[in-house]
């Protein structure tokens, strides 16, 4: 588990704070918000016993995608120092790797899991879960653009507010010929170096992101119930965020059965008590 500090408050015990289980893909969109000028975006969210569930648009599930970003990952990575990249095995969409992270923002402790591409290191890790290995480890993104992107404001700040959630401090992009060929050296770019060359503010991102979760959390206060679901769009044309409510078990539910029993029995995650 890798661990963000974004923002804490001393003052607060642990167990007083909201918890927020998501993943980094919905983060990195509501982060995002303020900027976005292009796409309208939903998010589901669910309460229960005082912590929020939220999960993204599930429409584009089922919607084949393009390759060319594994691919280029595949010809950067090997399975270890001494081994060069294996390029010969087809690329498969329905493998990933995933890494759970924690960080803290004001009076919330946000779980998420993200897609982790791989590290930077002189010996191969021979057993992937020790976690205090791992946590030694320098994790490193690859990126793949057109050399002509003319969105590369946007661009960039998907790819810092990315990197920045999975405590990454280095990205190497490959820019992309007319012809779909990386022609020109890898280049390496430090994430801390990014919002000095761009007009956008990761204080903004941050600022709404906290406001977004005080809001909901007001808003679904009286709430207990792991299968109602609050979905939020997220309009371009007008900046405005609607939401609408599915009361019960619905298609819009997203928490598994599994998980729901799980929580039922008592799990240990759950730690805070619900008072309203």
């Amino acid at each position: 588990m890798s661990s963000v500090e974004v923002s804490s408050t001393s003052t607060l015990n642990y167990h007083k704070r909201s918890a927020i289980y998501t993943g980094r893909r919905v983060l990195t969109k509501i982060m995002q918000w303020c900027y976005e000028k292009k796409f309208d975006f939903h998010v589901l969210v669910s309460r229960y016993n005082g912590n929020l569930y939220m999960a993204g648009d599930r429409s584009w599930e089922g919607i084949p995608s393009n390759v060319h970003h594994k691919r280029f990952e595949q010809l950067l990575f090997a399975d270890s120092p001494e081994k060069p990249p294996n390029c010969d095995e087809p690329i498969n969409e329905n493998i990933t790797q995933s890494v759970l992270h924690r960080c803290k923002l004001g009076n919330y402790e946000i779980l998420y899991a993200g897609e982790a591409q791989g590290i930077i290191s002189e010996e191969k890790i021979e057993n992937l879960d020790d976690m205090e290995a791992l946590d030694k480890c320098r994790f490193v993104f690859t990126k793949q653009l057109w050399a002509n992107v003319k969105d590369k404001e946007n661009k960039f700040l998907t790819y810092w507010i990315q990197s920045y959630l999975s405590a990454i401090d280095d990205i190497y992009v490959g820019y992309k010929s007319f012809g779909g060929f990386v022609e020109t050296p890898i280049e390496c770019m430090k994430i801390s170096d990014m919002p000095r060359k761009y007009s956008w503010d990761p204080a903004v991102c941050f600022g709404f992101l906290n406001y977004f979760l005080e809001q909901v959390e007001q808003l679904m206060s009286k709430v207990n119930c792991l299968h109602t679901v609050y979905e939020f769009t997220f309009r371009v044309r007008d900046k405005a965020t609607v939401y609408e409510i599915y009361e019960g078990n619905s298609d819009k539910s997203f928490i598994p059965q599994f998980y729901a029993d799980f929580v039922a029995r008592g799990s240990p995650m759950e730690t805070n008590d619900e008072t309203n």
